[in-house]
This record gives structure tokens, sequence and C-alpha cells, in this order.
């Protein structure tokens, strides 16, 4: 059982009964909390960031996002953070489009792998993320999973019960150009 039936079940189970209601209403008060949180700097890019994607970009690298939010939000983010050149492929989940792709399914990342002509024979995939999701999806795809374990991030510890474990973990975002 991947996300939507997941989501759907719980929702029914709090007496939710429509569920396409239910997440347009929740990602607009997510949207509208962001916005605010972007605009006081308290959602913002941790160390490094721009400067490690740039130097995978300077290294011809394949770079994608995905994420679990819908478009406008991850659009709204990438805008703000500045960060639309480092990426060759975006992929958001619209709760009424594309659910079947959001992580821990590996469909969105699949779907990514296609788009940019992906050869396991030839070449490797990692997706690097900060959750349990993120990892499962990574690991159902076929792919490398790395941890990435920020001091926010603490309480992800414990990966150990997953359903896979990440085959690395860094702490900085640097830490993966050593991989």
């Amino acid at each position: 059982m991947y996300a939507e039936e997941k989501h759907k079940h719980i929702l029914m189970q709090w007496g939710v009964s429509d569920c396409e209601l239910f997440w347009k209403l929740f990602n607009e008060i997510d949207f509208k909390n962001r916005k605010k949180l972007i605009e006081k700097s308290e959602i913002f890019l941790f160390n490094k960031v721009k400067s490690v994607l740039q130097r995978l970009r300077d290294e011809n690298k394949k770079l994608a996002l995905i994420s679990n939010s819908p478009s406008y939000i991850v659009e709204y983010v990438i805008e703000k953070l500045s960060l639309n050149k480092y990426f060759d492929v975006v992929l958001w989940i619209d709760y009424n489009k594309n659910q079947n792709l959001a992580k821990p399914s590996p469909y969105g990342i699949l779907s990514i792998l296609d788009k940019l002509k992906y050869n396991s024979e030839n070449s490797n995939a990692i997706m690097i993320g900060d959750s349990m999701v993120d990892i499962v999806a990574a690991k159902r795809a076929n792919i490398y999973g790395c941890l990435i374990v920020r001091d926010s991030s603490k309480e992800i510890l414990g990966f150990e019960e997953w359903e896979h474990n990440p085959d690395f973990i860094i702490y900085s975002l640097d830490d993966l150009l050593e991989l």
C-alpha cells in the first residue's frame, strides 16, 4: 500500500469523507505558512547547498527534485530560494493528479529516471533525503538511498527499523561529494 491508499484509509478513519477537499485545504494552509516562514527567513537553505549543486552541475551530473508537495508550493519555494537553474527535472505531487508517484512509492523516482534516460548498466543514481519515505522510495526504485541528518531532523534516527536502511548517511550536503 503506497501513499495514496494509506492517506485515504487514515483520513476515512478520522471521519474525513472528502479526501480531495481535505488535501486542498491542507495544502492552502501549508502554502500560506511556508510563505510566511520564507519571508521571515525561517525556511532557508542550509550552508553550501548552492555550491554543492553547482559543483554537481559542473561535473555534468543530472539533478532532479521530487517532492510530495503540490506544484504551486514547489515552484514557489524553488523560485524564492533561487534553485531553478540546478535541476533537470522537478516532480511534485498534486493530490488529484499523480498521487501514485508520491514517496514512498518508487514510481516518482522511476518516472524521473526515465526522463533523465537513466541506464543502470553504465551509471548510478542516488536519492538524498531526510526522511524514511525518501529512503524507502529510493530502495524500492533500486537506487542508492542517502539519508541526510541535520540538527533539526535528529528524531529520524532509528532508521534500523525502517523497511529499508540507507546506503549512506551524511550530515551536510557537501559530504555527498565524498561518496
